[in-house]
């Protein structure tokens, strides 16, 4: 398995209201809520602390994908801020009144989605692709969990992926989530296509990989 990560991004912010304003809301309300609306990107990305963890490099308006995690104080807003040419970004944490606890790199991604597990509440997937040169792509799914205001990458896996070198394959795979802790990866088409002999396609491929606590990771099953 090939998966290609990139440079992308997470961070909790509000977009419309400044830290004091914030935090006088969330102190009225006794609980602290994290903005559900759009996330003023131009606004991220001129902050002195992501500019430092951009390496002080000023990129364009980003491609913007965000959830929210936690119940009241300890609520979070995980921001993905994702480029073109090359995919880069940056994987940012922060709590509702904009103070940054982490940075992951992450690769590009598309969308970000809640945890589709009731069990694990504080997973975040993220789906993403890469590939920048013309011989090779992918997509992907990158399941990360929200611990302590950090962020760690407990599963990743390829759904495509295609190169155009001296021996050109293709592969293409379905990533679903079963309750309670379980991922599903079907591998549904395998082509490994030598310039010289014709195509050699592999059967479909069914894996299982279930939560492992002790390593706060999937790991397969044999």
């Amino acid at each position: 398995m090939r998966l290609t990560l990139a440079f992308a991004a997470l961070v909790v912010l509000c977009a419309t209201c400044s830290p004091s304003e914030r935090s006088r809301e969330a102190s009225a309300s006794g609980l602290a809520r994290c903005p559900r609306g759009p996330v003023d990107a131009a606004q991220l990305i001129s902050r002195p602390e992501v500019l430092a963890i951009l390496h002080r490099q000023r990129f364009p308006e980003p491609h913007v994908s965000h959830v929210v995690k936690g119940v009241g104080a300890a609520e979070r807003m995980i921001i993905a801020l994702s480029w073109h040419g090359p995919e880069m970004g940056v994987l940012l944490v922060s709590d509702c009144a904009g103070r940054i606890t982490a940075s992951v790199d992450a690769g590009y991604v598309d969308s970000l989605a809640d945890s589709p597990l009731t069990k694990l509440p504080e997973l975040v997937v993220a789906y993403g692709h890469s590939g920048g040169a013309v011989s090779y792509s992918s997509e992907g799914v990158a399941v990360w969990s929200l611990d302590d205001d950090s962020l760690s990458l407990v599963w990743n896996g390829f759904t495509y992926e295609s190169s155009a070198s001296a021996v050109d394959y293709e592969q293409r795979a379905t990533v679903t989530f079963s309750a309670p802790d379980t991922i599903k990866r079907v591998l549904h088409y395998s082509s490994a296509r030598p310039r010289v002999v014709g195509p050699n396609l592999s059967p479909a491929k069914l894996q299982y990989f279930v939560w492992n606590p002790p390593s706060r990771a999937f790991v397969p099953v044999r």
